[in-house]
């Protein structure tokens, strides 16, 4: 065969093959232009819009209301007005007038007081002056380089200045216009103004419609709220949990956009119930919300404490009634997410929670019989050695014997370890797993931390010290939303009764009611009526306590752990959490509130947190539930000093315990002799209620200050009892 057929068919083979990929390659771009539009459907069509002069903008976003109705946060029209800085400052120039005049003008027609014009000529007057002198120059130069360079200067002034924020929409309407009707480049005496003739420097006026979201009872509930950007989007709390619902639906509206991409709508935006975004019902009562927040701040303040953080639970729903954190939102706080103020306490804040887990350590033993609820246990004189701690732990109650209502009255440490150990650590570390004690439930409104317990290795405890303190309140980690919620098992015969905030969304005439809180057994009902009585003997045994409200029956817990600070861990400081987690009422509760206070001066949970409780109760019970209840009194500084510590101070605490120990038993032989001589005794190293305890034989007079052991004795000791015509007064304090 030839070489020239070869050639042939070879030429005729690549012909074929470019023809072929040809083809293809015109498919696919006729493929492509095909899936264009419906690949870019949306795109294409507001790019269309665009051109033709319409913009897609955004009704108005959702109110969010209380459960009875109140606004916390509405969305109101309103125009913000600004000028183009050129335009101005060539009709000043134009007709030879100062900027005081327009500011003038303009204050008339739209009523500013003379603070704020004064403000406005503040800000304007160098950068106008400037342009009216440049365009003053450019008008009488004759020079090309010289009109060159006036105009290069011109173009570096600033075009757009914003003036006033948050004006009225008929503020808008007038001086959109006065704006059509000015007289570009004319001069308008006097008399032409009053008879209705616009100067030209209102041309310069623009005027920018902003939707605005505005808070009706300012800073409450802030951190609830949350806050939306500069586009209204939620950014933090409800307004970013439910952006979905109170988003606005997307319309039309004529305008044009600046150099900056702002949209300028040529009329007002049109208000549309069927656009407009999802109104959201909170769970919550603004009455209770203020009062809550009023109290908190005030106990911070009085504690000196760092923070505080408190909520308020319906305890038969769930509903979250109240939730607030201190310190409270600054209105003057120009970046309130960035701030530390805007920290939230109460879901999203871990600490160690102290002696509030030992009702549930009680609850466990009782439901699995291991202790019964009159038992009466050794509690070795409030001292026990856990394994692998250097120091015995103690009990500032020093008890030979107690029954499992005076453990949790009296804040035992060695009754719950002792308890726990009948039990077993591991079913008890299962059992608070299991309850929830440690684990936050999700309100929507941001994540919550993660709890922490002692840590297993193969389904096992890897350490008997974490088992053993876990007992009472370390070795673990919660927030206070998570043990106020596992109180509520407390409440409802065993049940946790998970909290939760949002309670339905309106769009129009339809309404979505959302899921509540899920319910979950942890104890038998037999159990949860077993530890009522002794989460009364908290508050009702002995002396007044701050949590006490007259003619009623309270329970609850109190708790104190040491904080854990950065760089010092748990025992380089004497920081605090001071706790108490209540019921009110107690036996038909209503509510079931918990407190926390953060470094107190008083660390003990009785002390600094259940005054907040009491208050706050006493105003739900009276104010929202309908009960009549005497007013409040506050208790007076000797119940607040008769007070024992619920736990030991286990960073300053042992040797403290010691040298009062040693002390103690020092001066035991003295005055029992000096009673019988007439003497005063010396009380220095004595708890509070032993130096009571030997003053009430003395028959004296007694004024206390302080809390914890005596320091400080008037008149000293060994005065002749004879010659004390006063009271006996003693320091308390730690040593």
């Amino acid at each position: 065969m030839s070489r020239r057929p070869q050639q042939l068919m070879l030429s005729s083979a690549r012909l074929n093959w470019v023809m072929g990929l040809t083809g293809l390659i015109a498919l696919a771009v006729a493929a492509h232009a095909a899936f264009l539009p419906m690949r870019y459907g949306e795109q294409l069509q507001a790019a269309a819009k665009r051109r033709a002069g319409l913009t897609a903008v955004g009704s108005f976003r959702g109110s969010i209301f209380d459960r009875n109705g109140v606004a916390l946060a509405v969305t109101r029209p309103s125009v913000q007005i600004g000028v183009d800085l050129r335009t101005l400052c060539r009709e000043l120039a134009a007709v030879d007038l100062d900027l005081d005049t327009f500011i003038a003008d303009l204050s008339a027609e739209i009523g500013l007081d003379a603070t704020d014009a004064a403000e406005l000529t503040e800000g304007l007057e160098v950068k106008v002056l400037r342009g009216v002198l440049l365009y003053k120059e450019l008008r009488a130069s004759r020079d090309f380089e010289s009109k060159k360079k006036l105009k290069a200067a011109i173009s570096a002034l600033p075009r757009y200045i914003s003036l006033l924020k948050r004006q009225s929409l008929d503020n808008g309407r007038l001086l959109r216009r006065l704006k059509m009707r000015a007289r570009v480049g004319k001069v308008v005496r006097k008399a032409a103004r009053l008879e209705g003739a616009v100067p030209g420097y209102f041309a310069s006026v623009v005027i920018e419609q902003q939707p605005q979201r505005s808070y009706p009872e300012g800073v409450l509930a802030a951190k609830l709220l949350g806050f939306t950007d500069s586009n209204l989007k939620g950014v933090e709390g409800v307004e970013r949990a439910m952006n979905s619902a109170l988003n606005p639906r997307q319309q039309l509206i004529r305008g044009a956009r600046d150099r900056r991409r702002r949209f300028l709508p040529a009329d007002e935006i049109p208000v549309s119930s069927e656009l407009a975004g999802g109104d959201v019902y909170l769970t919550i009562d603004q009455r209770v919300q203020a009062h809550l927040e009023a109290v908190l701040a005030d106990q911070v303040e009085a504690q000196q404490a760092e923070g505080g953080a408190a909520v308020v639970l319906d305890a038969r729903s769930g509903a979250v009634l109240a939730m607030a954190s201190v310190p409270l939102l600054n209105e003057n706080d120009k970046n309130p997410r960035n701030s530390a103020q805007f920290r939230e306490r109460v879901g999203a804040y871990g600490y160690d929670l102290g002696s509030t887990v030992k009702p549930f350590v009680v609850a466990k033993a009782l439901d699995d019989g291991a202790i019964k609820d009159y038992q009466t246990l050794e509690c070795d004189n409030g001292r026990i050695v856990i394994p692998g701690k250097r120091r015995p732990t103690f009990d500032h109650h020093k008890m030979d014997k107690c029954t499992v209502t005076e453990i949790i009255a009296h804040s035992s440490n060695v009754g719950v370890v002792k308890i726990g150990r009948i039990t077993g650590l591991n079913p008890l570390r299962q059992y608070f797993e299991m309850a929830g004690i440690t684990r936050t439930p999700p309100l929507g409104i941001g994540r919550p931390p993660r709890g922490a317990l002692p840590r297993l290795r193969n389904g096992r405890l890897i350490s008997r010290t974490d088992g053993e303190v876990m007992l009472f309140g370390y070795a673990l980690r919660g927030t206070l939303l998570s043990i106020t919620t596992s109180y509520m098992a407390f409440a409802n015969a065993g049940v946790r009764v998970n909290p939760y905030l949002i309670d339905r969304v309106v769009k129009g005439d339809l309404e979505e009611v959302l899921p509540r809180g899920e319910r979950k057994r942890i104890m038998s009902e037999k159990t949860a009526s077993l530890i009522l009585p002794m989460l009364e003997a908290v508050v009702h045994h002995g002396d007044d306590h701050p949590a006490r409200i007259d003619g009623l029956r309270i329970g609850g817990k109190t708790g104190t752990s040491q904080k854990l600070v950065k760089g010092l861990g748990y025992h380089g400081h004497r920081k605090r959490f001071a706790s108490f987690v209540g019921i009110a009422p107690l036996y038909k509760p209503r509510y079931v509130i918990g407190v926390m206070i953060d470094a107190p001066k008083d660390r003990y949970g009785a002390v600094a947190a259940a005054p907040v409780f009491r208050k706050v109760a006493h105003f739900a019970l009276t104010r929202i539930a309908g009960m009549e209840l005497p007013d409040l009194d506050g208790p007076s500084e000797a119940a607040l000093a008769l007070l024992m510590p619920e736990e030991p101070d286990e960073e300053l605490g042992q040797a403290a315990v010691q040298i009062g120990d040693l002390l103690k038993g020092m001066a035991d032989e003295r005055r029992r002799s000096k009673r019988s001589s007439g003497a005063l005794p010396d009380f220095v190293g004595l708890d509070a209620r032993s130096a009571l305890t030997e003053l009430s034989v003395l028959d004296l007079d007694v004024k206390l200050s302080g809390s914890g052991r005596v320091l400080k004795q008037v008149p000293a000791p060994d005065t002749p009892i004879s010659e004390i015509h006063g009271a006996i007064f003693l320091q308390l304090g730690t040593l």
